[in-house]
């Protein structure tokens, strides 16, 4: 018989089980927001260097959803493919979903009309990942102060208690 671990880890390979581990950790309340910006990041990034380069868009769209590493935006990807094949521009494509800004909707929409998409994405990804940086380093400034206390009463803690039985004698 199984243990609870391995039902788990067999649990979370299924598409129901990452479905569900990705959205408990796109909802975290301080990492949530860290791992929506790197994978969007990323998105762009990929999306862009391939338009630069001269692959075709519903290429470049297919590539981008197999780098994406979540879930959830593989899905938005696999959307946006279907509806990029119906004629829809990638920003009309995308628009539905609130994990990507109104703001990088319209600099999306914007290099689509001047015809320099490629160059808009990955100026767009490049500052979602100063974005992610600068968020990486308040976070940790942030858990800093509470490592430093928690260690502060771990080594209190051994103090004491190597001191406590010399005070007794």
């Amino acid at each position: 018989r199984p243990s609870n671990g391995r039902r788990a880890f067999f649990y979370l390979r299924t598409p129901g089980g990452r479905w569900r581990a990705e959205q408990v950790k796109l909802r975290l309340p301080l990492a949530g927001p860290l791992f929506h910006k790197s994978c969007q990041a990323r998105s762009l990034r990929t999306l862009g260097t391939m338009i630069e380069s001269g692959v075709a868009m519903l290429d470049a769209v297919q590539l981008t959803l197999s780098v994406c590493g979540s879930v959830y935006y593989e899905q938005m990807w696999t959307s946006a493919h279907e509806r990029i094949q119906q004629g829809q521009q990638i920003s009309e494509a995308l628009a539905d979903y609130p994990v990507i800004p109104p703001s990088v909707l319209k600099m999306i929409s914007a290099g689509e009309r001047s015809g320099r998409l490629g160059t808009v994405m990955e100026r767009v990804a490049a500052f979602g990942e100063e974005e992610l940086n600068s968020a990486i380093k308040t976070l940790t400034s942030m858990i800093e102060p509470a490592i430093i206390m928690v260690l502060g009463v771990v080594v209190g803690g051994l103090v004491l208690a190597l001191l406590l039985p010399i005070f007794t004698i």
